[in-house]
């Protein structure tokens, strides 16, 4: 490539301007091509536009995913800055991944999280102001809807379930 370059400077020079027309994209795609050596992701970032997350303190937030035509990924309300009503994540296509439901900011009732086929739950918790009280892991598959795994709390335990983990970390990105 460089040869190509400076062979049609050359002509450009001593032959004719045309040769220089030639030269400048030349020149541009070989430092382009550098630019891709050292940073391999150039072009992405070139191309890659960032979702801009605007988050209400007050009523309806919905985030979609990256590409937007792929449809909402997260949908709550909050109430002065602080979750407060339901709380819905979406698997691409629109299927219903987790849902819950935040009282001035505490987690509160039955929360669930679907199977990406829809309809089936795969997990299911009770919490009562934000401290778990029953946890029901279900079997997908050729057993699905049979219980695999249940699990019950006391409120004085402060435990924690799979799903308020999962949406803390939905929120952070």
């Amino acid at each position: 490539m460089i040869i190509v370059v400076v062979i049609c400077l050359f002509l450009s020079y001593y032959v004719s301007s045309f040769f220089y027309v030639i030269s400048v994209p030349a020149i541009l795609f070989f430092l382009y091509g550098i630019l891709e050596i050292i940073f391999p992701s150039f072009k992405k970032t070139l191309r890659k536009r960032k979702i801009k997350k605007v988050i209400n303190p007050n009523g309806e937030n919905i985030i979609f995913f990256e590409n937007k035509s792929d449809g909402v990924r997260i949908r709550f309300y909050k109430k002065n800055d602080v979750l407060n009503g339901e709380f819905t994540t979406y698997y691409f296509g629109g299927v219903e991944c987790i849902k819950a439901n935040f009282i001035d900011g505490k987690i509160d009732g039955e929360c669930w999280e679907f199977s990406i086929s829809g309809g089936v739950k795969r997990v299911i918790e009770v919490y009562d102001m934000g401290s778990l009280i029953s946890k029901k892991v279900f079997y997908t598959a050729s057993k699905r809807g049979q219980i695999a795994n249940e699990s019950s709390f006391k409120k004085s335990e402060n435990a924690r379930g799979i799903l308020i983990d999962d949406i803390e970390n939905e929120l952070k990105v």
